[in-house]
């Protein structure tokens, strides 16, 4: 399947705006829930290193999630690094002994587990527009492991979000990037009329545990891209960002779309095994 084309499609639909509001909407109140723990997934390779102990829970170790990892994610020590520092939070606690006493496995702690729970719900649950029926599963609370299983065997099958958009991937690598960008396509997905706040630098530290200084570097780092600018109520996105971060929404909420249909199903093992099938040596 052409997982661009379709992603791409749906940024074209019109219910592309809503749905993507919802999707900002649902990470930013995430993260503005418990800031220590968002903290934890702050940028992209962290998101992808815990989502990965997610999907193994509770047999994470750090050669698993080296193995299952997506390409070009992180480098062995980073990852090994931020495994300690999960466990060192208390995110990750160690699990019970498997028949394997030499290898120590971790698994996430129960009120991290939650939080994690309502991360899933909010990388999916926002592309149910795009979906012809409504899983079965909807309601089951294990449901969320499969999801997010399939969901990073597709960035592994194909459709590689950011590696497709090296701006947008430039700007989430960077510590708190992902919320103060989708702050700024929260307000702009609204309905006209629907935002009457300024955009407070101050606020927006404040809810999402950074430093007002971090908040003003990043927007600024985003205005000399010529993705900012200031507007009537504060920073906005320009029509360069609205241009990348559009195709960049609709190939998450495609892909979300299709792990909730079924037409998504390889586990992240599978995937990588028939990505090395076809990726010469």
């Amino acid at each position: 399947m052409d997982y661009v084309a379709f992603g791409t499609a749906i940024s074209s639909d019109p219910r592309f705006c809503s749905a993507a509001h919802d999707l900002c909407v649902r990470m930013l109140d995430c993260h503005a829930a418990n800031p220590p723990l968002a903290q934890l997934m702050a940028d992209r390779a962290q998101a992808h290193i815990v989502g990965i102990c997610y999907h193994l829970h509770p047999t994470a170790n750090a050669a698993a999630v080296l193995r299952l990892l997506p390409p070009d994610t992180a480098s062995r020590n980073r990852v090994t690094a931020h495994l300690h520092a999960l466990e060192r939070r208390g995110a990750l606690v160690a699990a019970p002994r498997g028949r394997d006493a030499r290898t120590r496995n971790l698994m996430l702690a129960p009120a991290f587990q939650a939080w994690v729970d309502r991360w899933v719900d909010a990388v999916v649950l926002p592309a149910l527009p795009f979906v012809p029926e409504p899983p079965v599963a909807l309601d089951d609370p294990s449901a969320r492991q499969g999801w997010f299983s399939r969901w990073v065997a597709a960035q592994t099958m194909g459709v590689r979000l950011t590696s497709r958009l090296p701006e947008v991937r430039q700007f989430l690598d960077l510590r708190g990037g992902y919320v103060v960008i989708n702050e700024l396509l929260r307000r702009d997905y609204a309905l006209p009329g629907a935002v009457t706040e300024r955009l407070s630098r101050r606020n927006l530290a404040a809810r999402y545990g950074l430093t007002r200084t971090h908040v003003i570097d990043l927007l600024a780092a985003l205005e000399a891209k010529n993705w900012v600018a200031e507007g009537p109520l504060g920073p906005e996105p320009t029509d360069a960002m609205r241009a990348q971060t559009r195709i960049w929404h609709g190939l998450h909420l495609g892909a979300a779309a299709l792990v909730l249909s079924g037409v998504l199903m390889p586990t992240i093992e599978e995937a990588l095994a028939a990505r090395a099938a076809v990726t010469p040596s």
